[in-house]
């Protein structure tokens, strides 16, 4: 892991950290201003506060050290990379990509949004891939995946729970010539942590995402269409 340092999560981080600092400031110089009326008027009673502080101080200290750099050293998600090279930075700014279509897995019980970057959605708006072309080099498609939760609001509906995953795909045929041009990567999201680890073993695991694509090799082995909007 590295620092993250100008993402929105460690952009809060900092401000968290900034104000455990502050408390802690605040605290030690209370501490201190007592001391100091305490030698004003009892010696006696300046040697026990002298002892309360430092029981106190030396322990604050080292607790608010490590909150501090436990908040600061938040994971980078862009320095991870797949197995089979293809690195998360590769999609940075995804978080603001237009939405190309929703999906539902059934048997995960999971809510997905496809979304693609600027290339990817002028060649849909082309025709592509219904006109027989195929998608240009630097196409990308990202899958987001959470699971679901009845709306306490509106029973009726399913939204959103935890995030699960960050998949997606990318279209370089001098990288991927094995799998028709296209590169796949998985990054897995754990909630009790707030990190992502690539799926895959090793670089094989990309023939596993290959395989279920050519289900939809008419469709230059991408299933999310463009529906009317």
């Amino acid at each position: 892991m590295t620092r993250g340092i100008t993402s929105p999560r460690n952009g809060r981080a900092v401000r968290v950290a900034h104000a455990i600092f502050l408390c802690y400031v605040v605290i030690r110089a209370w501490l201190y201003v007592t001391l100091q009326l305490c030698i004003q008027l009892n010696k006696e009673v300046c040697m026990i506060m002298k002892k309360r502080f430092f029981s106190v101080a030396v322990p604050l200290t080292a607790l608010l050290s490590v909150l501090s750099t436990g908040v600061l050293i938040a994971q980078d998600k862009y320095a991870l990379k797949a197995p089979n090279g293809i690195s998360f930075s590769e999609i940075r700014g995804y978080e603001t990509w237009q939405v190309i279509a929703p999906s539902y897995r059934t048997e995960k019980k999971e809510l997905r949004v496809i979304l693609g970057n600027p290339i990817m959605i002028r060649a849909y708006k082309e025709g592509i891939p219904g006109n027989g072309k195929a998608f240009p080099e630097g196409s990308t498609i990202v899958k987001i995946g959470w699971s679901e939760r009845t709306s306490a609001a509106f029973p009726a509906a399913i939204e959103p729970d935890v995030l699960q995953r960050v998949e997606f795909i990318v279209k370089d045929t001098k990288r991927f010539p094995d799998t028709h041009g296209w590169g796949y990567a998985r990054f897995v999201y754990d909630a009790k942590t707030d990190t992502f680890s690539p799926y895959g073993k090793d670089a094989s695991f990309a023939q596993e995402c290959y395989q279920c694509h050519t289900l939809v090799k008419a469709k230059n082995f991408i299933f999310t269409g463009y529906p009317q909007r």
